[in-house]
């Protein structure tokens, strides 16, 4: 089991950073300054959720490095600026978060390496992690990953 620590850890290594840093030249994505404890809980769950260890993301970024850019760019292209609400059921308006936290470059790849174990292995971690229409997600990221 993956440590709150080490993900904080990985965040900040120099290759996490440099990969981050293209990624966002390239697709104009703002990340937050800091990567917070909250945050790197939440990861470490997604990271449990999906049966990865730290290793197998570093394998991952090291050795598909422009899989991951290509993929967060086909994404971040089909996902900005929708409209989503959060929050509490009622709520006036909706929240809209201006920048993303450093980890999103993480759960890119805990769905590369899930998506090529299988799209049943990529369904049930999205359904654990409790994304609404996982099996319409599942498929859209094999779309994304296919260059679809």
């Amino acid at each position: 089991m993956v440590s709150a620590n080490r993900v904080v850890e990985f965040i900040a290594s120099d290759n996490y950073q440099k990969n981050l840093q293209k990624i966002n030249l390239l697709t104009s994505i703002e990340v937050q300054g800091e990567y917070s404890d909250a945050h790197s809980i939440i990861t470490q769950k997604k990271m449990m959720a999906a049966q990865v260890e730290i290793v197998d993301i570093e394998e991952c970024l090291t050795k598909l490095s422009g899989v991951a850019a290509s993929y967060t760019m086909r994404k971040h292209k089909a996902t900005y600026d929708l409209d989503e609400s959060i929050g509490i059921s009622g709520e006036s308006e909706n929240t809209r978060c201006e920048k993303y936290s450093q980890g999103y470059l993480i759960n890119n790849l805990i769905e590369i390496l899930l998506a090529r174990r299988g799209k049943k292995d990529l369904e049930a971690y999205l359904k654990s992690i409790k994304v609404q229409g996982a099996k319409s997600y599942a498929t859209q990221i094999i779309k994304w990953l296919n260059h679809e």
